[in-house]
């Protein structure tokens, strides 16, 4: 677990953890550079004050379940030259803005492969995912959906560069 950080790096490690759990007041936070093997990905979750200016990338992660999940109050957060691989059961990447907004959050350089699905927003009650960038992407032998955005979740959403080879459609709602 990750919690209340300043310009914290984590690098250059190997983790056999049951997720990377990055939980709240993170400020400048940087991972990069690791193996992680998971069985519920990452998780990123800010209920109790957002973690904002998270730098993830260059990470090679593996999981049984979700690859990355965000539940709330993240901000400017971005992903760049990860490799998240699942086993075909979970969500590449799930945004679930259920108490403050998730906003700013990018999704650049990243190979995403063998999940049930790629991308997906959701949200509870007013709470939306503000300004989701998908740029550059390879998605790999994805069952339903690559990316999946919804009017009532998301909110300038920019999908575009990306590669899918055995891959789902493209659903972005306005």
């Amino acid at each position: 677990m990750i919690k209340e950080t300043k310009d914290a790096k984590i690098h250059d490690n190997t983790f056999l953890v049951q997720e990377m759990y990055v939980l709240f007041k993170n400020a400048g936070l940087g991972i990069s550079n690791n193996t992680i093997d998971t069985q519920n990905g990452m998780v990123i979750e800010g209920h109790l004050g957002a973690s904002v200016g998270t730098n993830i990338s260059k990470n090679n992660v593996t999981t049984t379940g979700n690859g990355i999940t965000i539940k709330t109050s993240a901000k400017n957060t971005e992903f760049t030259g990860n490799t998240i691989s699942g086993t075909g059961k979970g969500k590449a990447v799930y945004l679930w803005a259920k108490g403050p907004d998730i906003k700013n959050t990018s999704f650049e350089k990243n190979t995403f492969n063998t999940f049930k699905r790629g991308i997906e927003t959701a949200s509870y009650k007013r709470f939306i995912i503000d300004g989701l960038t998908i740029k550059g992407n390879t998605f790999e032998n994805i069952k339903g959906k690559s990316v999946n955005t919804t009017k009532e979740s998301s909110r300038n959403v920019t999908v575009g560069e990306n590669k899918y080879n055995n891959a789902g459609a493209v659903y972005v709602e306005k």
